[in-house]
């Protein structure tokens, strides 16, 4: 128990540790290591005593649990987190470098000090505020003298009573534990070795010069270079990157001469501020040419001009067969004052078919009608179910869903038509909405259905709408002037709302609201920003495309507040298998 016992002094000190594999200097494979360390004791012996799993990377492939155990050597977190850094003296070459130092500056003082398999670590305070200015104290190898290396912010040390991969063991030095003597501050030429003043030539400012790019290129290259000269600490080798990839497709493209570019891409790069030691021309050389060879199957060219006053939506237009609009046409009054009540054998026999109780939602039948005889979207008459599509629960009916009841042996869930002028903004009310209780708006009828199905078989109130549509649902997706949508975050378009909860219905005190989503929605042709600037075409299916909706339903629908100044709460419902909770609930495959 000495390494558990150490590793508990250590973080009731306000040391930062973690376990590091038995003999090794190495964490935990798939733990988070140096970034998990903690300075909970009672987190720490559990480690130690391996009752408590390690916690796995976020990314981790293999998620079973890891546990450290009694033998598991002990890591210190260096830096500011634990209150101290680090001189590593690694063998004969750092001892003797120190001690040129030492006789050149003066001794060292006295501080905590434990001996290594090769050499040894000396610990010093961390400098307090404005000691070194706004610079700090990073890990560096050999840049003190030979041998010498430094353990400040982002590294970390193997602590006493661990054992080296050599067999030997880490010991404090006499009397030099942290325990004993703490850490003593450096002296103020240690620190301007371990971190030295950041020296910044004055940055040389770009000139353009005409006839080396076209206007287009000309402006991608200027925006190109603030992006870089302005990226800040810990993004800039990232935008320097991407940012030369995007302008070497433009040269790809025939926009801007390769020479002129890259010779104004690493001056922005040499021009960056950086946060710890300067960037050479080397590595930013390297980075530029790299990515601009890359970006040599990439070409891309100046966009095609735009009428400034175009719709900026990225929606498509629906194209409908000669059919669908006749279909559309059709007086939709005038067929639900033909139809008769649904609660008939052939449409009982539909629900069942389709895995549906036909009375699992009560009174939903009785606000549907059957239709012996209307065209389908192939222009053939044959029976279907109404299901009235309304704005509010008080409207004339005047716009229908159509469902093929399957008399000829097809069983279908999902809408095989719609009927008015008015299907986009209304939405299937399948229960009164004048009553309390949770709502929920499924896209999809069945899953809708099933779903108040199980609330009123738990005795549940719930109010259920079938929104039908995916605009019905969430309205717009709302892009960039050239169309563009981000995938991973869309916008919905606040001028194109979806069905909405009418404001008189909405009670009072809290509303919930569930969005149900299936996970077999995809989505159409998205034009998304490529990698290397301009334009590329995506598809998204399944989850991406229920996340995707899921985004735009979340945002649209907050937009509704409670004119009761009540509060609207939203969730978003995703079936736990298959691709909607219908097909889950009736065993059916994806």
């Amino acid at each position: 128990m000495r390494h558990a016992n150490a590793a508990h002094a250590y973080a009731s000190a306000g040391i930062a540790v973690f376990p590091l594999m038995p003999r090794d200097k190495r964490p935990y494979g798939g733990t988070p290591g140096l970034h998990g360390a903690t300075k909970d004791p009672a987190l720490v012996l559990a480690w130690w005593e391996g009752r408590k799993a390690l916690p796995p990377k976020p990314d981790a492939t293999d998620r079973r649990p890891v546990f450290a155990g009694s033998m598991a050597n002990i890591g210190i977190a260096t830096g500011q987190i634990s209150g101290f850094w680090v001189l590593d003296i690694d063998g004969p070459d750092g001892a003797a470098a120190l001690a040129a130092l030492e006789a050149q500056h003066g001794p060292l003082p006295v501080t905590a000090e434990q001996s290594t398999g090769k050499g040894r670590h000396i610990l010093f305070a961390w400098p307090v505020a404005g000691e070194i200015g706004d610079r700090t104290v990073r890990n560096s190898a050999s840049k003190i003298g030979p041998g010498i290396d430094v353990r400040g912010d982002g590294g970390y040390i193997v602590a006493a009573p661990s054992i080296h991969p050599s067999g030997r063991p880490y010991e404090w030095a006499p009397g030099r534990g942290p325990v004993d003597v703490g850490f003593a501050p450096a002296p103020a030429w240690l620190l301007e070795l371990a971190a030295p003043p950041i020296v910044q030539s004055a940055p040389v400012q770009r000139v353009a010069i005409e006839g080396r790019a076209t206007r287009y290129g000309e402006a991608a290259l200027a925006g190109a270079c603030r992006d870089v000269e302005t990226a800040a600490a810990g993004t800039q080798s990232t935008t320097l990157w991407d940012k030369s990839v995007s302008i070497g497709a433009l040269v790809a493209g025939g926009e801007i001469e390769r020479s002129y570019a890259e010779a104004a891409m690493i001056q922005a790069g040499l021009n960056m501020v950086p946060a710890g030691k300067p960037w050479t021309r080397n590595v930013v050389e390297s980075a530029v040419t790299r990515a601009m060879t890359w970006a040599e199957n990439h070409p891309r060219r100046a966009p095609e001009r735009r009428d400034p006053v175009a719709s900026s939506r990225a929606q498509p237009k629906i194209v409908q067969t000669p059919a669908q609009q006749a279909q559309r046409a059709l007086d939709g009054a005038a067929i639900w004052a033909a139809a008769r009540p649904a609660r008939c054998g052939p449409v009982i026999a539909w629900f069942r078919a389709i895995g549906l109780d036909p009375d699992g939602v009560p009174g939903a039948l009785d606000r549907m009608r059957v239709h012996a005889s209307v065209p389908d979207t192939t222009g053939v008459r044959r029976p279907h179910l109404l299901c009235p599509m309304r704005a509010h629960p008080d409207d004339p009916v005047d716009t229908l869903a159509l469902f093929d009841i399957g008399l000829d042996g097809r069983a279908v869930a999902r809408p095989t038509g719609f009927i008015g002028p008015q299907v986009r903004q209304r939405a299937a009310i399948l229960t009164a909405l004048d009553q309390p209780g949770p709502v929920v708006i499924g896209l999809d009828f069945a899953d809708t259905w099933v779903l108040a199905t199980l609330a009123a078989q738990r005795g549940a109130a719930i109010r259920a709408v079938a929104a039908l549509t995916i605009t019905n649902l969430c309205g717009g997706v709302l892009g960039d002037k050239y169309g563009r949508v981000d995938p991973t975050l869309p916008q919905a378009d606040a001028a194109r709302p979806p069905w909405l909860i009418p404001a008189d219905l909405l009670g009072a005190g809290r509303v919930e609201v569930g969005l149900a989503l299936r996970r077999d929605v995809k989505t159409h042709p998205l034009r998304v920003r490529a990698v290397t600037g301009g334009t590329v075409t995506r598809r998204l299916n399944g989850d991406a495309a229920a996340t995707f909706f899921g985004s735009l339903a979340v945002q649209a629908w907050s937009r509704l507040t409670p004119t009761n100044g009540g509060s609207l709460e939203l969730r978003l419902l995703m079936p736990p298998a298959g691709p909607s909770f219908h097909a889950h609930m009736t065993g059916e495959a994806a």
